[in-house]
């Protein structure tokens, strides 16, 4: 057994957790999901306050449902019946079923204004660093001192 080799890949190990649990964090930080059914003619609604939001609804089966977004709406459209805006500010947002059958529903609203990709990078950084460390400890137990 090695020891720097196995030092070195602990240390690498425990730089990868922090580095994807830092990430993980900030990005729930920077989210608000909600899922569930909504039965025929049931709504919700869902309020969001970051400085710039990006709105996401997407339901199951693959149907158009009656989403109003209320607030200072910078633009919205659906793509394959998936429903997307981007507002200003604080506002709220009501997803309501308008057919006859119940509706599995997401929603996620992201803060536009913060750095939400260069955490996801950071996040997949880390799981890489974490199989490095792992192969590095690895190596640094089956090598022989000489």
């Amino acid at each position: 057994m090695r020891r720097n080799l196995v030092l070195a890949g602990l240390i690498i190990m425990l730089v990868a957790v922090v580095m994807y649990f830092s990430a993980f964090f900030e990005i729930h930080q920077n989210t608000v999901t909600a899922s569930g059914t909504l039965q025929p003619g049931q709504s919700v609604q869902e309020s969001f306050s970051y400085k710039e939001d990006v709105i996401t609804v997407i339901a199951s089966p693959p149907v158009t449902l009656n989403v109003n977004v209320q607030g200072n709406v910078v633009t919205q459209n659906v793509f394959n019946n998936a429903f997307v805006a981007i507002a200003t500010g604080s506002g709220n947002l009501i997803v309501q079923n308008n057919y006859t059958s119940p509706v599995k529903v997401d929603i996620v609203v992201a803060n536009l204004a913060s750095p939400i990709a260069l955490f996801g990078i950071l996040s997949l950084l880390g799981i890489v660093l974490g199989i490095a460390g792992v192969v590095v400890l690895v190596i640094g137990v089956l090598r022989k001192e000489k």
